[in-house]
């Protein structure tokens, strides 16, 4: 009966340290917790300020955007002559009399509103502009998805391949240090696999 009893104990122990069971369709088998084994991690590049030069929607609508602009820039322009043709005639009036105090109005009241026009205009552009930079962004970021997951990339890191620029050296350092990959392999670039797909 002893006998049986230790021959159970040998073989309950045996079945714990057996290799087999430690690890499990690769899994770790912690206590009652079971780990996976992490898979390789390979990782893609892609250059995004390309992504975003290059993808149809970015210049069809940036000469959308500026044709609008100087059409709108046009139509202030009238009002401008319009001010100054005012200006051109307001000697006609003696200084100081009623007529050429209201064209004095006339002008200042002009130029206060032109000048709030222009502004609107620029913030208005500006605001299209980056509305359009979010929604390309955002579709190029679908693309290099479905890409990175064709390909197996664990993860996708942005890269530059431009020409750094800057005009002082505070400019040209912070181009430096906003670029953190100073080497990477071209075959794990996806930049023109995700052009090719957004076109």
């Amino acid at each position: 009966m002893n006998r049986l009893i230790s021959l159970a104990l040998v073989v309950a122990i045996a079945t714990i340290l057996a290799p087999g069971t430690a690890a499990q369709n690769g899994a770790e088998k912690t206590g009652t917790l079971t780990i996976p084994k992490p898979r390789a991690f390979t990782m893609g590049f892609v250059d995004m300020e390309r992504l975003i030069k290059e993808h149809k929607t970015t210049k069809a609508k940036t000469e959308q955007f500026q044709k609008e602009f100087r059409d709108q820039m046009e139509k202030l322009k009238l009002q401008v002559d319009e001010m100054n043709n005012i200006r051109d005639t307001l000697d006609i009036h003696a200084e100081g009399s009623r007529e050429h105090l209201e064209q004095l109005k006339r002008i200042k009241k002009l130029e206060a509103t032109l000048e709030l026009e222009q502004r609107i205009i620029k913030i208005e552009f500006q605001l299209k502009i980056v509305k359009t930079l979010k929604d390309i962004y955002q579709r190029c970021r679908e693309v290099v998805g479905v890409v990175a997951k064709e390909r197996q990339f664990s993860a996708v890191a942005m890269v530059s391949t431009s020409e750094v620029d800057g005009r002082t050296r505070s400019e040209i350092v912070g181009d430096i240090l906003t670029r953190p990959f100073v080497f990477f392999d071209p075959a794990l670039d996806i930049t023109n696999e995700v052009i090719a797909r957004m076109k």
